[in-house]
């Protein structure tokens, strides 16, 4: 798999070139799999700048049900807590297909922040953007229907993933927005027949952006609005290393 630049992630873009450096020779690379848990809910987690792959943050309830109330790729970074000065992740991270990611000791990362108030303002302002996207989810499961919600799902991953391609599951799905299977069935089902997307064995391709768009809810423009307004760029990642020439 070719290197991927530190640069993929576009908050790590955003800051000076000198901290860029120095937060990556703090780091070390870690290349992660499809399915798996790179941290659990209440363990100490260090600062995850995803390049090229993509995290959902997951909340897991008494009955053992987990729901995601975030997903994070090359737009932002996991761990936010570390960030705020708590120790623990509130939160499981599950990771979506392969890619990698830059992981950074919390410590690390603050000395970082407190040395170039520049780099502070950026991942600050992505903490925000991670409240107002929580808020924003909180509405949508509320009051929309399972179609426009998967609509808004699946342009959130979209956007993350730089790539057409989508390796999911109906299984998958249901999982990540709580909601029964039969109804991803027919959510899907409704998206694929308007023309928006293409459904095959475990994978959805993306071939109609603006119609997927048009059924999704109101609450993917909110949640890019309020990212560009915070940080000036749209959360969109670049495209994957192995598609350039």
């Amino acid at each position: 798999m070719p290197a991927v630049p530190l640069t993929h992630n576009l908050l790590l873009e955003a800051i000076p070139e000198d901290s860029r450096s120095r937060l990556g020779d703090a780091g070390h690379i870690v290349e992660f799999q499809l399915g798996e848990v790179p941290f659990r809910e209440n363990e100490p987690t260090p600062v995850i700048f995803p390049l090229d792959c993509i995290i959902s943050l997951l909340r897991n309830l008494e009955d053992g049900t987990e729901v995601e109330i975030g997903m994070v790729g090359p737009e932002g970074f996991v761990g936010v807590n570390g960030v705020l000065g708590v120790t623990l992740n509130p939160h499981t991270g599950l990771t979506q297909g392969r890619g990698a990611a830059l992981s950074i000791a919390t410590s690390a990362v603050r000395d970082e922040m407190a040395r170039d108030a520049r780099t502070a303002a950026v991942l600050h302002k992505f903490v925000y953007t991670s409240l107002t996207s929580t808020s924003q989810l909180a509405a949508c499961n509320q009051m929309h229907s399972v179609e426009r919600r998967l609509a808004h799902w699946l342009l959130l991953l979209h956007d993350r993933c730089g790539d057409d391609v989508l390796s999911l599951t109906h299984e998958f799905l249901s999982r990540m927005l709580a909601s029964r299977r039969a109804g991803i069935t027919v959510a899907m089902g409704a998206l694929s027949g308007a023309g928006a997307i293409e459904q095959a064995r475990n994978r959805v391709r993306v071939i109609d952006r603006r119609q997927l768009e048009a059924m999704s809810c109101e609450c993917y423009e909110s949640e890019v609005r309020d990212f560009e307004n915070a940080l000036g760029f749209r959360p969109i990642a670049k495209r994957r290393v192995s598609e350039i020439d």
